[in-house]
């Protein structure tokens, strides 16, 4: 499956890091750079994830998180879009705090 991830995401040279030492360089996949609304390198795992799920005939996705958690919201938008029907659990820091914000 494809959830609109573009590949290949580029790989740029970092220029410039102070004391690096001689011989070394760094680099950055930028993921973010995806091509997708569903946060770059999640969405590059959930690929692989959700079409394992579908081939064996999942038909809902389960994920965990915290309540601002951009995998659940991820992950909850993925399925969606493959015909799944998604829950999220979700952690809250208080007792109090409302878990399912936003989240259906």
């Amino acid at each position: 499956i494809r959830l609109v991830c573009s590949r290949p995401t580029p790989i740029e040279s970092l220029e410039h890091v102070p004391d690096l030492p001689a011989g070394f360089e760094i680099s950055v996949k930028r993921d973010d750079l995806t091509g997708s609304i569903l946060s770059g390198n999640k969405c590059r795992k959930l690929e692989f994830i959700l079409a394992e799920g579908l081939a064996n005939g999942a038909k809902a996705m389960i994920t965990c998180g915290a309540v601002q958690s951009n995998h659940a919201r991820t992950a909850c938008a993925a399925a969606r879009s493959l015909g799944m029907q998604p829950y999220a659990f979700l952690r809250s820091p208080t007792p109090e705090s409302p878990a399912s914000a936003g989240v259906a």
